[in-house]
């Protein structure tokens, strides 16, 4: 089985998070595989850092199964659903620019 995510990076302090998603889904679930822990990093590591973050990039992706339109539809979603659990659960993210 494959598993879909989207990849959080941080391209001045190179760290890398994995958001996964269940299969045809596109909402951020903070149970499933190691999301919980990798969120937590993503907002530690956000909000302790002394260097200014001026970008984030999220790569999204789905498995290649099935019809490539709904793939890049997940896909595109995904990286939205990331972008907005950024947005709210992170103050300081929203003043961050944000490229996918």
């Amino acid at each position: 089985m494959q598993h879909s995510w989207a990849l959080v990076e941080d391209s001045v302090l190179a760290e890398q998070y994995k958001v996964y998603f269940r299969l045809a889904r596109t909402d951020v679930d903070s149970t499933y595989l190691s999301n919980a822990q990798t969120l937590q990093q993503l907002r530690t590591s956000l909000k302790e850092t002394s260097h200014a973050i001026d970008s984030i990039t999220i790569v999204s992706c789905s498995s290649p199964e099935g019809p490539y339109w709904l793939n890049k539809r997940y896909a595109e979603q995904r990286g939205y659903s990331v972008y907005n659990y950024l947005q709210n659960h992170i103050r300081t993210f929203r003043e961050i620019v944000l490229s996918f």
